[in-house]
């Protein structure tokens, strides 16, 4: 629970602060969040699809955490 609370912290602080790039927010073993505005979904996509192959899984959309964070699941 206390890392769920960690992670959608610094979600919602990326997500706050309006970045116009797309960044890396969090990176575990079946779930990563990327933080970046909707029009960068495509650029968001590969960013959690190159550390998802790191597991040898696929990036799936997962849905929105935060105001310009979005979650994506690793998937076989």
């Amino acid at each position: 629970m206390r890392k769920a609370s960690v992670v959608f912290m610094l979600a919602l602080v990326a997500g706050l602060a309006g970045c116009a790039s797309v960044e890396l927010v969090s990176s575990g073993t079946r779930s990563i969040i990327v933080g970046g505005p909707l029009d960068k979904m495509d650029e968001m996509l590969r960013v959690a699809e190159t550390e998802c192959q790191k597991q040898g899984l696929h990036a799936e959309f997962a849905g929105r955490v935060a105001l310009t964070s979005y979650s994506f699941s690793c998937v076989r």
